[in-house]
């Protein structure tokens, strides 16, 4: 099941998409790869969905992102 991300967020579309792969148990390497991007822009992705949600790690992104509705089935 695809979990996208709203973008009232705040987030980039790219940001949306990292964010909604992470949702779905993907690590940095895996969202790399499913994106066809470089691992490093990913890792930069990540760092922008944590900065703009307010949280500490991708977990706490992850758990933000269910809590106030961003992802949806």
């Amino acid at each position: 099941m695809r979990r996208i991300p709203t973008l009232r967020s705040g987030l980039t579309t790219r940001e949306a998409q990292v964010l909604g792969l992470m949702c779905e148990g993907f690590n940095n390497v895996q969202v790399a790869s499913h994106l066809g991007i470089d691992y490093t822009t990913v890792r930069w992705h990540v760092s922008n969905v944590l900065d703009k949600l307010g949280a500490k790690s991708r977990h706490q992104a992850v758990a933000i992102a269910f809590a106030k509705g961003l992802v949806r089935p």
